[in-house]
């Protein structure tokens, strides 16, 4: 059945898995507008483990603000998150006072996407790391604080802190690939169409994305790195020719990249990486 309006969005179309493949036409791609936001998770509680790690009273209550204040596009919000459960309570909440200010919006099913997070795979009922012997950072971080470890850590770049952890770029490089789905889907969505795309995601993930979208050396020049609840945006529009753009913001930074240049992000692997599995890290510890 065709849909009664050209700004329609059947539920499928919003899977990324799903629109791999279907055929554009005039129907599709043209005025389309996705916000993708990609936001650190809530408030924390301390703890050596992510399972210690809980998002607390207070960050449950900044993240409902959070949700309140933003600004849905009309045709429906889906929120992704990491597989680490702060990253999960924080966008239960932030989805939960989005339905509730927003009865008119279609609100999709929440996926994780293990990307958004510091888990490699999954591998029986635990999860492989990412960062798995950060023992250094750790140090640098309860001497001498978050701007020096931070630094420590982006000074890698494309080489790995060790042979238990990924390199700066790799794990741009995985939230790179999320992104790269979402700015295509425009391509593929009903002319006139909008929706907005919420990723919760985590310190150490967000930041080696954002030096090489930005180019930066220290994290000090995008002012520190990113606190509890703050996002990065990205704007996809398309005219009413199809022609897209894609434009990424954090904090008084403003970038438009082409999906050229976000592809070259989403396609680094280190030297050696056979088909991406990361087969050259040892002994991974698990979550």
């Amino acid at each position: 059945m065709e849909p009664k309006t050209n700004s329609y969005i059947p539920e499928q179309n919003i899977s990324p898995e799903s629109i791999e493949g279907k055929e554009s036409s005039e129907r599709f791609g043209r005025n389309v507008k996705i916000d993708i936001i990609c936001h650190r998770h809530a408030k924390k509680t301390s703890g050596t483990t992510s399972e210690e790690m809980l998002v607390t009273l207070e960050g449950l209550s900044d993240a409902q603000k959070f949700g309140r204040a933003i600004e849905v596009l009309k045709d429906g919000v889906k929120a992704y998150h990491s597989g680490i459960q702060r990253a999960e309570d924080t966008t239960r909440e932030i989805m939960a006072v989005i339905s509730e200010e927003h009865p008119e919006t279609k609100i999709f099913k929440t996926e994780v996407k293990y990307d958004l997070g510091t888990q490699l795979r999954k591998e029986g009922k635990g999860f492989i790391l990412s960062f798995g012997s950060m023992s250094t950072y750790d140090e640098i971080y309860d001497k001498k604080g978050p701007v020096e470890a931070m630094d420590w850590l982006l000074s890698f770049k494309d080489q790995r802190p060790d042979e238990k952890s990924l390199s700066p770029y790799e794990i741009a490089a995985r939230e790179a690939k999320v992104l790269r789905i979402f700015t295509k889907m425009a391509e593929k969505l009903y002319n006139g169409s909008g929706i907005t795309l919420l990723l919760c995601s985590h310190s150490l993930v967000i930041e080696p994305f954002l030096q090489r979208v930005f180019g930066f050396e220290k994290i000090d020049e995008i002012g520190g790195p990113v606190k509890y609840l703050e996002d990065f945006k990205i704007g996809v529009r398309t005219d009413s020719e199809g022609k897209k753009t894609v434009d990424i913001k954090f904090r008084d930074l403003e970038k438009t990249i082409t999906q050229r240049e976000l592809d070259e992000v989403a396609n680094y692997r280190h030297p050696g990486e056979k088909n991406g599995n990361f087969s050259q890290l040892k002994n991974l510890p698990k979550l």
